[in-house]
């Protein structure tokens, strides 16, 4: 008899513990983190409050516009011509890429001075070709009245590079400025000729085995003797092909946004 009432006891408070724990573990919400202030904003990167996703002609795009456009004031145009196989990075998370991770703290810090219109066209396979870039930036200027034809700005990284060269050669009236990180393709005389007074800046590590570093080197010297005294080759000392997080710390956006 004494056994039973202990063994009840037991279960009847066994099965308060239950209770009183199922309910603390369902009413105790876990701390927001946007609210603590512990958290080094400078370092938190929220990429899906920066870019949205539009498809355009049966083309996916991550895009920016500007937050807060003043009525009379022009915005540039940046175009991010991602790598070979880097469509899932740049779908997902475009801030693993260096300099957009600057661009974004740069906006979010110096809007008068970075504020733009930014697409990044979604490319799986090869490309993209001159065309759909083409494309893209006539349909950003139709649509936007305050973004600025007179500065249009293409960064292309490793196959982005080779398409953004591609692009310029078949409309080099287009881009103000190019920025070419360890990707370019062949130039020839008459091409570099056209390009003369085209500011373009290319980076390339000295140790890349996947674009050899004489890919940059050939296009930048083309350029020069074509005489084109805006273009810059900046050689990267030890580093391979994995270099578009280098450009987070140098001066790359602050030149880019200077052409026009």
């Amino acid at each position: 008899m004494l056994n039973n009432e202990i063994m009840d006891q037991f279960l009847i408070m066994f099965g308060l513990i239950a209770i009183f724990a199922f309910y603390m573990f369902f009413s105790i919400k876990p701390k927001n983190n946007t609210d603590s202030a512990q958290i080094d904003k400078s370092k938190v990167y929220t990429t899906w409050n920066f870019f949205n996703w539009i498809r355009l002609d049966n083309e996916r795009y991550l895009f920016h516009h500007p937050a807060k456009p003043e009525k009379d004031k022009k915005y540039p145009i940046l175009i991010f011509l991602h790598g070979y196989n880097k469509h899932e990075d740049a779908e997902k998370n475009p801030e693993n890429f260096g300099w957009v991770r600057c661009l974004i703290q740069k906006v979010n810090a110096q809007p008068a001075s970075f504020e733009s219109f930014v697409y990044i066209p979604i490319t799986p396979g090869w490309g993209p070709e001159p065309k759909r870039i083409k494309y893209i930036i006539n349909k950003i200027l139709e649509d936007n009245e305050n973004a600025d034809p007179s500065r249009i700005y293409i960064v292309g990284l490793s196959m982005g590079g080779f398409a953004a060269c591609e692009f310029l050669k078949a409309y080099p009236a287009i881009p103000a400025a190019l920025v070419l990180i360890c990707g370019a393709s062949s130039l020839s005389p008459e091409k570099a000729h056209e390009l003369k007074n085209k500011p373009i800046r290319l980076y390339h590590g000295d140790n890349d085995k996947t674009v050899p570093i004489d890919v940059s080197r050939n296009f930048y010297q083309a350029l020069r003797d074509a005489g084109n005294t805006k273009a810059e080759f900046i050689n990267l000392t030890g580093y391979g092909h994995l270099i578009w997080n280098f450009n987070q710390n140098s001066d790359m956006l602050e030149w880019l946004f200077k052409q026009s």
